[in-house]
């Protein structure tokens, strides 16, 4: 079970790279501040910055960077409801794919991992992400187009 998203993004693969892979540019479009850069292996953290999500945190741990290519973390599922013990919860993979296309980037967006949460918030994680999803396909596409 998983969420894809493609985005074609009329701007070189280096700036869509640039975009995803450096940490602040990285919160300007997904609406987030993020304590330090990505490293491969290492934990991501930080807080929500998107209107209405102030208060959750970031967390993230980064499983592979290839340059140019490929940015793949894994993080927690978010449900906003409070007997849902998130602790308790499979972390979901995240991982943002980049193509060289005639015109620009075909960067593609996928998120998998939602079999292996519980049945309790399964499926409301998976509509929520989905959502979250397309919009911030949007944002990055905004950001990069209007960067460029």
């Amino acid at each position: 079970m998983k969420i894809e998203r493609t985005v074609e993004i009329m701007a070189p693969v280096s700036k869509v790279w640039e975009a995803i892979i450096d940490h602040k540019k990285f919160g300007e479009w997904f609406r987030c501040k993020l304590d330090q850069p990505f490293k491969e292996g290492e934990m991501s953290t930080g807080m929500m910055t998107y209107p209405g999500f102030e208060h959750v945190e970031w967390n993230a741990k980064v499983i592979r960077i290839e340059n140019e290519k490929c940015l793949e973390f894994s993080w927690p599922p978010y449900i906003e409801d409070e007997a849902v013990d998130l602790e308790k919860e499979l972390w979901l993979d995240c991982t943002f794919e980049l193509t060289a296309i005639a015109d620009g980037t075909l960067l593609k967006i996928t998120e998998s991992g939602f079999d292996r949460l519980s049945p309790a918030i399964r499926d409301d994680a998976r509509r929520g992400n989905e959502q979250g999803w397309k919009i911030q396909a949007g944002h990055i596409l905004d950001y990069v187009t209007k960067n460029s």
